[in-house]
């Protein structure tokens, strides 16, 4: 008699998935790297990360990361929205 072997469940809500991270923050020297921080403390390395000056006390940080499980991508929205200059963070599955 076999065991069934153990498979994960292939459906697409429990499948790692491309993430967007969407942040907008006041303008200060540090939030860039701070953000970026969080994904370099998991050992992630993000496909994209941009940043531009919207206005003179506005950024708008777009960060994108391929293979997160959706309680990954919470927990990292979660630090970024406890950055102190961070206004907003918003998460888009893709």
């Amino acid at each position: 008699m076999s065991l069934p072997s153990e498979k994960t469940d292939p459906t697409p809500a429990n499948r790692p998935a491309h993430h967007r991270f969407l942040v907008q923050a006041e303008a200060e020297p540090s939030v860039l790297a701070r953000v970026v921080e969080l994904f370099v403390l998991r050992d992630l390395l993000p496909q994209t990360v941009s940043c531009r000056q919207d206005g003179p006390a506005r950024l708008r940080l777009d960060v994108t990361v391929d293979g997160l499980e959706e309680g990954v991508a919470d927990h990292l929205a979660a630090r970024m929205r406890n950055i102190m200059p961070v206004v907003t963070v918003i998460v888009e599955r893709q």
